[in-house]
Order: structure tokens, then sequence, then C-alpha cells
């Protein structure tokens, strides 16, 4: 499905994030040859990520970092989007700049691709939850205006306290931060959609921060580069489909 084109999206960060079961055995790590796979996938990325940065992370023994990042691997210094790798866990992040849906796309399933092409068939990862996050932000004066009328009014939701819940108690009704979160059960792609909203800082300015997120957990978790390739797509539809309806109006002339 086609959406209108906005010249100041409110984007921050769009990641996918691939999680697989690690090993339970006492007697060996929780990651089959951790270091030689983070080597690996070095090696195979290094064409178009050939920065490869270690985080203090990385020093932390595998047996205790399951699902830790560790590694980010970069086109250059500071630079997006980027791969990051842990003990059962690869990401790849976007950012707003530049940020174009189809080379996201295209992006998954080239990573997922690299990922298995490391194993032997008989030696490939039970894949174990995938998510899909868009993270969007505007500035906002949580002193000048309440911040749940707010997302009433230009995000479709409804995240407040009744004013006779506070009444008579010298509480403000007007909330100074928000650490909100609500979840939908979604049948395309199976799973769970979230709504999480927040407060942020950028530049020393206030931010609303609000993500939309799709995950998928368990025995529904494809388990090819195709299927999950299939899951991302409609992942990513899932979430402009109620991102573009929550901003619109008020909004959506304020991003065009």
């Amino acid at each position: 499905m086609g959406y209108p084109d906005l010249s100041n999206p409110p984007l921050v960060e769009a990641i996918f994030e691939l999680y697989w079961q690690l090993r339970q055995r006492q007697d060996e790590p929780p990651e089959f040859n951790y270091g030689i796979l983070a080597g690996r996938i070095y090696e195979k990325l290094s064409d178009d990520y050939p920065f490869h940065e270690p985080l203090p992370t990385a020093s932390m023994p595998a047996e205790i970092a399951a699902h830790v990042i560790q590694h980010r691997f970069r086109k250059g210094k500071n630079e997006w989007p980027l791969v990051q790798m842990g003990p059962g866990i690869l990401t790849l992040n976007h950012t707003k700049q530049g940020f174009k849906r189809d080379v996201f796309h295209c992006g998954i399933e080239a990573l997922v691709q690299v990922f298995l092409s490391i194993y032997q068939d008989d030696q490939k990862p039970t894949f174990s939850r995938l998510m899909l996050r868009y993270i969007d932000a505007v500035d906002f004066d949580y002193q000048a205006e309440n911040v749940s009328e707010y997302i009433s009014r230009t995000l479709k939701t409804d995240v407040t306290a009744k004013p006779s819940l506070l009444e008579g108690t010298g509480v403000s009704t007007s909330p100074t931060a928000l650490d909100s979160t609500i979840f939908f059960a979604s049948d395309r792609p199976k799973g769970q959609l979230r709504l999480r909203f927040g407060r942020g800082s950028r530049n020393n300015k206030d931010l609303l921060t609000w993500e939309t997120i799709v995950e998928t957990t368990g025995q529904d978790v494809p388990q090819d580069t195709e299927e999950i390739a299939s899951w991302a797509n409609d992942a990513d539809e899932l979430i402009h489909k109620i991102f573009f309806r929550m901003i619109e109006g008020e909004l959506m002339e304020r991003f065009k």
C-alpha cells in the first residue's frame, strides 16, 4: 500500500531484531563457537559494513551475555545504517537520514541470508523471536501543554487518568513525563502490536517519543530467509498503516 511522502518525518530509528535459542547444556557455551561466529559475520559483511566497533560488553564472557549486544558493524565511524550482534541476537538499525523502506527491507533479507549461510544445514539455529520497531519523536513542552491530551488529540490514543482520580490531592492532572505501553494481539503477522509512549530529549529539548512495535515469538517465528523477509514486510506494512492513522490530521500537516 502506498503512503504519502513526508518531507519532515518524525522517525528517529527503525530497528529489526532477530533472536535465536542458545544452547542449554552446562558443558558447552551458550552459543556454539560464538567468537568464530562473530568473526565470520564480520567477514561476510565487511564489504558493506567495514567498520567494526566492539562495545564494552564485548569483554563479557558469552556464558553471561545472552542476548546482549557486543559488536557493531558500520559503513564508517558513527555512520548508519549499522548491524549489531551478540550471543543470540542480531539487529539492523536505520536512522531518519536517508531512510527508505525498500532499502531497509532488502537489508533485512540480506542480513538473514548472510547469517544463515554461516551454518551447516544440521546446525542452523532455532529463531525464537522477531521484532520490528519504529521509534518516532516530536519536540514537546511538558510545562506548557498536557501530554496526555496532546496524545489523545494528535495520535488517536488515550493514556491518561480521569481528573476525578487526582481531585483534591494537590497533584497536577498534567503529567510531567510518560512511560506507557499498550499491547494488542495481531493476526498478520501473527504476534503482538505494541504502542509505547515516553519522554525523551534531543539537543537539550524535551521530546514526546512513541514506538510502534511488532513482535512474534515461539512457534510462530519463521525459520528461513524468505519467510522472515515476508514477515518483515507484513510487520512493516502494519506499522505504517497504524502510524498514518495515528498522525492523520494535525501531525500529518506538520510532517508534510
